[in-house]
């Protein structure tokens, strides 16, 4: 009984550490990668998302409403905006 109750709780870890490897967190706009914080596009996109949010906004290739804006006009409008700028700055837009 013991030893399957020790292999259920190694199996239980093993897969908690495989899914905590594979889908490291964002930090602002960098990930965790290879023992370094690596600058990261979808982490840079995450934060932009942030702040378009917070103006009762949302990044789209092709805005269909008043609330929805491309990533160009997200960029235009939030140039000073320093949370936007690894967005911005990432990918000419």
């Amino acid at each position: 009984m013991k030893a399957s109750l020790f292999a259920i709780s190694a199996l239980m870890a093993l897969s908690g550490a495989t899914a905590a490897v594979a889908s490291p967190a964002c930090s602002g706009d960098y990930k965790w990668v290879g023992g370094g914080w690596v600058a990261d596009p979808t982490c840079e996109r995450n934060v932009a998302e942030g702040v378009a949010a917070s103006e009762n906004s949302r990044i789209v290739r092709h805005p269909t409403n008043y609330h929805e804006e491309t990533r160009g006009q997200f960029c235009r409008e939030n140039e000073a905006n320093i949370a936007a700028d690894g967005y911005c700055a990432s990918n000419k837009y």
